[in-house]
Parts: C-alpha cells; structure tokens; sequence
C-alpha cells in the first residue's frame, strides 16, 4: 500500500463520517436513539467485514466507508 492509498482510506472514512453525522442525527430524533444505535452498530460491523474479506482495495475502501458513515454516530449516541 503507498502513501496515496493511504490518503484515499482515511479521506473516505472521514468524508462519509462528515456527510452522514446530521442525516443520521435527524432520523435518530425522528424514529428513536436507541434503533438508530443499533442500525450504526449493524452497519459498522458489516463495514468492517467487508473490508476484512473484501479481496482488493476497491472492497476496502468501501467496506472502511460504510464503517465511517456510522463510526462518528456510534460515538455521539453513546456520550449521552
């Protein structure tokens, strides 16, 4: 893996996290914290097993997108 692969794991994890934080904190105020965590939670650990199994970068960077979409929610449901 070089520098630029690198670059594009991290900037897809943090842009999907940047895009999705207020799209999931309306749904979590309009259908319930507690389903929403557990949507997030759901979706990390498939985020994460299709990176793990995921046989090129190409499933990596996706699966680390999913798992950035629902990391920052996971984190702002859990604080309070």
């Amino acid at each position: 893996m070089t520098a630029e692969d690198a670059s594009w794991l991290v900037t897809a994890t943090l842009l999907a996290s940047a895009v999705a934080t207020p799209i999931i904190s309306r749904s979590a105020d309009m259908y319930g914290k507690r389903k929403m965590m557990v949507v997030c939670l759901a979706v990390m650990v498939a985020g994460s097993v299709l990176a793990a199994v995921g046989g090129s970068f190409l499933w990596l960077i996706m699966g680390l997108h999913f798992f950035g979409i629902f990391r920052r929610a996971k984190w702002r449901f859990s604080c309070r």
